[in-house]
C-alpha cells in the first residue's frame, strides 16, 4: 500500500497566548551593582574650569536599597569636596548629602525593561563648611548673609 498525500485547505487561526511570569528582584544584586556603578562614576573629573574649581565626589558609605512592588528606592550618601586657589589663600569646602532616588520598573509585552528614575529627596547630613585660613564657616550662613 502506497501513501498518497492529500492536500487540504490550510486554516490559519490568529490566537493569543498569555504567560504569567513571576519574577523577583534581587535586592543584594541591585545594591551591589549600584554601589559599584556609583563608585566608578565618582572616579571621574568633576572640576568646574569656568570658575577654576576642583571638585571631587565620594561615597562615604554604601547605598541602601529597598524594593516595593515595581519600585526601587535607593538612598546614597555623597560627599562633595571643593577647592579653589586664590591669590590670597586656598578655599576648601566639604559637605555630605543624602540623596534618595525612586526608580519605577516595567517590563512590556516585548520584554523591554523600562525605567523612570527621579530624585525624590535630598538633605545635608553633614552641612557644607568653607575652610578659610583655618576657620570652618558654615556655607548656609555665608549664603544667607548671616541671617
Amino acid at each position: 500500500m502506497e501513501y498518497v498525500p492529500v492536500k487540504t485547505q490550510e486554516t490559519i487561526k490568529n490566537f493569543t497566548t498569555e504567560f504569567v511570569i513571576n519574577y523577583k528582584l534581587d535586592k543584594t544584586g541591585i545594591k551591589d551593582t549600584f554601589n559599584t556603578a556609583i563608585s566608578e562614576a565618582f572616579k571621574g573629573n568633576f572640576d568646574i574650569p569656568e570658575y577654576d574649581i576642583k571638585m571631587t565626589l565620594s561615597k562615604p558609605k554604601e547605598a541602601s536599597v529597598e524594593i516595593e512592588g515595581k519600585s526601587v528606592l535607593v538612598v546614597v550618601p555623597v560627599t562633595v569636596y571643593l577647592e579653589k586657589k586664590t591669590f590670597l589663600t586656598d578655599l576648601k569646602a566639604k559637605g555630605t548629602l543624602e540623596m534618595s532616588f525612586i526608580t519605577d520598573l516595567d517590563i512590556d509585552s516585548l520584554w523591554n525593561v523600562k525605567t523612570k528614575t527621579q530624585l525624590s529627596h535630598h538633605r545635608w547630613v553633614e552641612k557644607p563648611k568653607l575652610s578659610v585660613a583655618g576657620l570652618n564657616l558654615p556655607i548656609k550662613h555665608i549664603r544667607c548673609g548671616y541671617q
